[in-house]
Formats: structure tokens, sequence, C-alpha cells
């Protein structure tokens, strides 16, 4: 019975890890996803550049405060493409600098997020 439940364990343990960090991503990914839809927007309603600044984040993208979730929030703005990224913050010492990058071109509407920490971050080329 002993052996049994080690060998149920060893195989569960790393599944379970596992779902556990996809939650965790999961935070950065809707929280990018939000920022990138709500700079689109005002982009399309003022045809001005998005905001990059952290300030800014929050006071028009609702981003939250620096270290006050598991990310921190960064933006960029390369004509035309916005481009988030969601840094692991010291909340949780598993994800920190751990990141989850999304983008999105604002010529064309495509918005592409990073599925996981291990993946390549998207261009939204």
């Amino acid at each position: 019975v002993i052996v049994i439940v080690g060998i149920l364990s060893a195989t569960a343990l790393p599944n379970f890890l596992g779902q556990a960090e996809k939650a965790k991503a999961a935070e950065a990914k809707t929280m990018a996803t939000s920022i990138l839809k709500k700079a689109q927007a005002a982009y399309i309603e003022t045809g001005t550049a998005p905001s990059t600044t952290a300030a800014d984040l929050r006071t028009e993208y609702a981003a939250p405060a620096a270290n006050a979730t598991l990310y921190n929030y960064t933006a960029a703005w390369a004509d035309p493409v916005y481009t988030v990224t969601s840094t692991g913050s010291t909340k949780d010492a598993g994800i920190t600098g751990e990141t989850i990058v999304g983008c999105a071109d604002f010529d064309t509407g495509l918005v592409e997020i990073q599925a996981d920490f291990d993946a390549d971050a998207p261009t939204c080329l």
C-alpha cells in the first residue's frame, strides 16, 4: 500500500505543480490582455499613441500598482505594435522574474499572448 501511494504521489505531484504554475500565469495573461484591449480602444478613439509609463498603466488601463499582485506590468510602443510585459513580482518567489508577454498590432487588430513562461514571446508582426 505504501509503495502504491508513493507511486501515485510521484506521478500526481508534478502534474499538480504544473497546474499551479499555469494558474499563476493566467493572472498575467488576463491582465495583459485587458491592458492591451483598453489601450487599443483608446487608440481607436483618440488616434494617439498608447501610454507606456507605470502611472498611466494604472490610471488609464487599470493595471495594479507595483508589487500589489503576483506581477508587475510594463509597456512599450513601437508603432503600430503595443507590447505589455508581465514580470513576476516578489509576492511569490516561485515566479519572481518570470515573464509573460502580450502584444497588439493596432493596424491589424491582432492580439497575441505568450502561452506560458517557457514559450517564445509573441511579436504581433
